[in-house]
């Protein structure tokens, strides 16, 4: 999954510091890999298998449905073009997109 810059400083919500490793849940909430595998394991079993409900949202998710996310620079002013990775000494920002069902651009 790749997320745009924002205006957003981002953080995990279970450990409130700087995303390491960031993985998106089937509900579309990012956590640090650690943190969300961590809270699988205590809430799904050790091996992984069962569903753990999100920390968020409590919808369940499987650990093998996470989905790693990769952050992106937007280097001009025109919405998803000229879109570069981020480094990693660099710090990103992130925007939430939305996209109607029934489509596969977002708004």
């Amino acid at each position: 999954v790749d997320l745009l810059e924002s205006e957003l400083d981002a953080c995990c919500p279970i450990t409130l510091e700087p995303f390491v490793c960031p993985h998106m849940t089937t509900c579309g909430h990012i956590f640090s890999l650690t943190a969300i595998v961590r809270h699988a394991v205590v809430h799904g079993g050790s091996e992984l298998r069962a569903a753990a409900p999100c920390p968020l949202c409590f919808e369940p998710f499987v650990a093998r449905e996470l989905r790693s996310v990769r952050y992106l620079w937007i280097t001009s002013a025109s919405r998803l073009v000229y879109v570069q990775a981020v480094q990693p000494d660099n710090t990103a920002k992130l925007v939430l997109l939305r996209r109607m069902k029934n489509s596969i651009l977002p708004k």
